[in-house]
């Protein structure tokens, strides 16, 4: 179909182009929402979401060669939110993993959003200082399991101490950083 006859059927609602724009884009929006996310039902939810917001949104498209773009845009706002949503849920225990997909993320964009650079940079350097005042053992369980991803029973082996000591270390030093970034809870939304 020709990218001016879509552009128009769907800003008039037309449901038969859309259906035939959502089977065509579908499997490339999952795809990009699975690599950011990491996880295939969120990937659906987010990808379902983002063509629900682009149907609902079809009169903001500007002409026929921002369709793309335009989808692309709400995924990438789509995925972001997720990432901030399950940062939130998780009281920031996977902050480093957080930290990587909004920054892959921000690759995609073509401007940066000087607020969020900044409050990420001020919210890392807080999990640095929180980091910081661990004990040393426990700072080093925290930064094997956060920074390299290793297992609990990875880093156990490594250091040469029960699994068990390596969960409570790990459960201690998340509360102490949890406890030390509470105020930043609120920004996210």
């Amino acid at each position: 179909m020709e990218a001016h006859a879509i552009y128009s059927d769907i800003k008039q609602g037309n449901l038969a182009s859309f259906e035939w724009f959502y089977k065509k884009y579908h499997p490339r929006a999952y795809v990009f929402c699975k690599k950011i996310l990491g996880d295939e039902d969120e990937a659906k939810d987010v990808t379902q979401e983002s063509f629900i917001l682009f149907w609902e949104y079809r009169n903001r498209i500007e002409s026929p060669e921002t369709l793309c773009s335009y989808l692309f845009q709400i995924l990438k706002t789509q995925c972001l939110k997720q990432i901030r949503r399950n940062a939130l849920q998780n009281n920031f225990s996977n902050l480093t993993d957080t930290k990587l997909k909004e920054l892959e993320l921000s690759y995609y964009t073509k401007e940066k959003n000087v607020l969020e650079d900044l409050y990420f940079k001020e919210l890392d350097e807080n999990f640095q200082k929180a980091l910081e005042q661990l004990p040393q053992q426990c700072r080093l369980v925290v930064q094997m399991n956060h920074r390299q991803g290793m297992k609990s029973s990875e880093i156990a082996e490594e250091l040469n101490l029960s699994i068990r000591t390596v969960e409570n270390h790990l459960y201690r030093g998340l509360k102490v950083i949890r406890a030390s970034l509470t105020h930043f809870l609120p920004l996210l939304f």
